[in-house]
């Protein structure tokens, strides 16, 4: 039975970034589709409308600057006020899935914003750009079991 793959980056929607992001949605989809039903958001709430429909998310790859849009009022601070969006959606998937493969992408300074989630969650942050190689080997490792937590 295949696991649950979700991606959630808001470049989907910018004419610039969209095509490397497919690329990278593709590639998955040609190695790894037949361990992964891969699924894609482009923000927190496409996110969770992905997330509802699932028993379980095994694999989360979520950029971690993504738009407040879909992370309740009461909870904006704590984010940021959005610009971590991709917190959110780790901290909630956790909360279903504690055994959750996490990669957060990131341009951002990952040192500013670690103290926001507990590290134990996230087993690799990769910082944009990275090479396709980079998230082969992470990929390979979640699949054999051996991926440890960052």
């Amino acid at each position: 039975m295949k696991k649950e793959f979700l991606l959630v980056d808001d470049g989907l929607s910018s004419p610039i970034e969209s095509p490397l992001i497919n690329r990278i949605i593709n590639w998955l989809e040609t190695k790894y589709g037949d361990y992964f039903n891969i699924s894609v958001a482009v923000d927190v709430l496409d996110a969770f409308k992905i997330i509802n429909n699932k028993s379980k998310i095994d694999v989360l790859f979520t950029d971690l600057n993504l738009p407040e849009t879909g992370i309740p009022n009461h909870l904006l601070q704590k984010y940021y006020f959005g610009k971590v969006g991709g917190i959110y959606i780790v901290d909630e998937v956790f909360k279903i899935n504690p055994k959750v493969n996490v990669i957060i992408a990131t341009a951002s300074d990952w040192d500013e914003f670690k103290g926001l989630v507990n590290e134990n969650i996230i087993g690799r942050v990769m910082t944009k750009p990275f090479r396709l190689i980079e998230l082969e080997n992470v990929m390979e490792k979640i699949i054999k079991g051996t991926l440890e937590k960052d």
